[in-house]
């Protein structure tokens, strides 16, 4: 997790926490003298507001997070191919990196539907993920 990610996941903390307090105190400490109208617009500027920005932050520090770890098992993925060669199968990238077998299939299955490589049945059924080596992709 970034700094920033880590800021924002911390101040989402920090706000969404201050909103719930706002939110409980504004219905607890009822005045008698203002309206329920009253309750439900102060209770919505000053505890539902800051609540959902404190949630809005915690997510977007999470989903940022997610979208960095998916783009680095990307690169890893795309580093095997040039080092073990154009050919990989699941169970090679899942020994090589510390991503399970499922996860594995899965990130090769995305890279193979966003045409990153060419899905092929070996002879023995299994399915092989071709990638096309630099040399490959370079104009002759």
């Amino acid at each position: 997790m970034s700094l920033k990610n880590i800021m924002m996941f911390a101040v989402g903390s920090v706000i969404g926490f201050f909103g719930l307090i706002l939110l409980g105190g504004s219905f607890l400490g009822r005045d008698p003298e203002v309206s329920w109208l009253g309750h439900v617009v102060l209770a919505t500027l000053l505890g539902l507001a800051p609540l959902c920005l404190g949630a809005w932050l915690i997510y977007a520090s999470l989903r940022g997070s997610a979208r960095r770890r998916r783009e680095r098992r990307e690169r890893e993925v795309l580093a095997l191919a040039e080092r073990l060669g154009p050919h990989l199968e699941p169970h090679d990238v899942a020994r090589e990196t510390d991503l399970t077998l499922r996860e594995a299939k899965r990130l090769l299955d995305d890279l193979h539907l966003e045409g990153h490589c060419r899905a092929e049945i070996g002879t023995d059924g299994t399915i092989r993920y071709a990638f096309s080596s630099a040399a490959e992709r370079s104009p002759a």
